[in-house]
């Protein structure tokens, strides 16, 4: 709801945010959270999509009318539309989609720094997924357990400060 690109943006004059939110109803939130500081807008590109695997929640919200004109994209089109070369900072809370967004190989993955993800215990294996994340070269940092078995976890690429 833009707390987050709030707090990012108000880090520095230089920082840009690529949000990706699917809800029509969130992205006015957004915009309206984010409007609230002055040229904060002017330094964030919102698409209105869905990125990652298409689980079960995803086809849940996209039966509802707020989703269901949003689109799905693809790494590349990810990529080409935000007009990414590198990402600093990732924050990824995509309700399950995260195990196919940041698989083995992903292209997002593979330009990103520092990641903070929430990973679902209902869409796959939580712990082959944290090791695929270090195989792909990342030191992960603080994990917080939920009751399910789902995780948030914190992560750096090794050699990045």
């Amino acid at each position: 709801m833009g707390n987050f690109t709030n707090l990012a943006l108000s880090s520095g004059p230089k920082v840009r945010v690529v949000a990706v939110e699917p809800s029509q109803s969130l992205n006015e939130i957004f915009r309206r959270s984010v409007g609230q500081n002055p040229g904060f807008l002017d330094r964030v590109t919102l698409l209105r999509c869905s990125v990652g695997g298409l689980g079960p929640k995803q086809k849940e919200a996209l039966a509802s009318p707020d989703y269901s004109e949003s689109p799905w994209l693809s790494d590349d089109d990810l990529i080409a539309t935000a007009g990414l070369a590198r990402i600093d900072f990732l924050k990824c809370d995509i309700e399950g989609s995260e195990f196919e967004l940041l698989a083995k190989g992903s292209k997002i993955l593979a330009m990103t720094r520092k990641i903070a993800c929430e990973v679902h215990a209902f869409a796959g294996d939580v712990d082959a997924f944290l090791e695929r994340i270090r195989s792909e070269g990342f030191e992960i940092g603080p994990v917080e357990c939920a009751v399910d078995g789902s995780v948030i976890f914190l992560a750096r690429r090794l050699g990045c400060a």
